[in-house]
C-alpha cells in the first residue's frame, strides 16, 4: 500500500500544478491577514460595556496597538503604562495601577 505522502514524493509537479499550489497558498495568507485585521478592528471598536485599561497588561497579552507596535499580543514587558486591554466598565478603577484610557 502506497501512502499519499509517498505518492506526492514520486509525482513530478507540472508548472501549472505548481502555479495552482502557489496561488492557493498566497490566497490563504491573504485571507488570514484580512481576518486578523478584522479581529483587531472588532476588539478596538467602541463597545458601551467595555473600557480600555492601561498599565496592567502582562507581557504578550495586550489587546491592540500602541505607539511602539501595531499588533495585539506583542507587548514586550509586564505593566507597560502604554499597553492596554479591554475590561468591563468600572473594572479598571478597581485594579492597582490601572489607568483608564479614552475610547
Amino acid at each position: 500500500m502506497i501512502t499519499l505522502r509517498a505518492q506526492l514524493k514520486e509525482k513530478e509537479f507540472t508548472m501549472k500544478e505548481k502555479s495552482k499550489l502557489t496561488t492557493i497558498a498566497l490566497g490563504s495568507l491573504f485571507l488570514f491577514g484580512v481576518l486578523g485585521i478584522t479581529a483587531d478592528t472588532v476588539i478596538a471598536s467602541d463597545d458601551d460595556d467595555m473600557e480600555k485599561c492601561a498599565g496592567i497588561v502582562k507581557k504578550g497579552m495586550n489587546d491592540c496597538q500602541t505607539s511602539k507596535h501595531s499588533c495585539r499580543g506583542v507587548s514586550a514587558k509586564n505593566n507597560d503604562p502604554e499597553e492596554w486591554i479591554l475590561v468591563p466598565n468600572g473594572t479598571c478603577a478597581k485594579i492597582t495601577h490601572g489607568v483608564l484610557k479614552e475610547k
